[in-house]
């Protein structure tokens, strides 16, 4: 088996770029394929812009002090007696 070589050839396949100038090309590449996306779903990005504010106002307004209220203080049923819970410090001589 033989090997040939081609003369003239780049000893590198590929062009080295600098660090700086392959992050630009990478973040115009990713900013450009999210336009493309974006356009596409359009109709779906609006909504969802306008809805997650406001349901992020109404989950920390609205559910989470529900959330907390249930949970500090539990509801008595009426006319049940008083739990004696937690007991008291003084002990039974």
């Amino acid at each position: 088996m033989t090997t040939a070589t081609i003369p003239n050839a780049p000893s590198v396949l590929a062009p080295v770029r600098k660090p700086m100038a392959a992050t630009r090309v990478a973040f115009r590449s990713l900013i450009l394929r999210d336009l493309v996306v974006l356009r596409k779903t359009l109709k779906e990005f609006i909504p969802r812009t306008i809805l997650q504010p406001l349901l992020l106002v109404f989950v920390f307004t609205y559910v989470f002090p529900k959330i907390a209220r249930a949970s500090v203080a539990p509801k008595r049923r009426p006319g049940s007696p008083r739990s004696s819970w937690p007991a008291s410090s003084a002990s039974p001589s």
